[in-house]
């Protein structure tokens, strides 16, 4: 089944991008982790403008349990180097209480 995903760019100043998801309860199963990574791998698109970065790694913190389905997500480039991207991202329920930080380092690969 193919990932059904709504996201949204609320804002987006310099290196800082607000997304909104909203996750359908039943209908994917869509970790922390993969809502981490995407959310940083955009950050870092809107950055470079380009899309497509590798994961090299990829640091999640549960602080707890999303129970909603609307969440919201903050992702901020740290870094966008030649070689190497940075960006920290946090994640929100629908009561603006944080639940899950994290940390994705990606590999900015020239496409020339």
């Amino acid at each position: 089944m193919p990932l059904s995903l709504s996201i949204s760019i609320e804002s987006s100043i310099w290196s800082f991008i607000s997304l909104l998801l909203i996750v359908p309860q039943f209908s994917i199963n869509l970790s922390d982790q993969q809502i981490i990574d995407i959310s940083g791998d955009f950050a870092l698109a809107i950055k470079c403008n380009r899309l497509g970065f590798p994961t090299i790694d990829l640091r999640v913190d549960y602080l707890r349990l999303a129970t909603s389905d609307d969440l919201t997500v903050y992702a901020s480039t740290i870094k966008a180097g030649r070689r190497i991207g940075v960006a920290d991202i946090e994640v929100f329920d629908v009561n603006k209480r944080l639940c899950t930080a994290g940390r994705g380092t990606y590999a900015i690969m020239d496409t020339n």
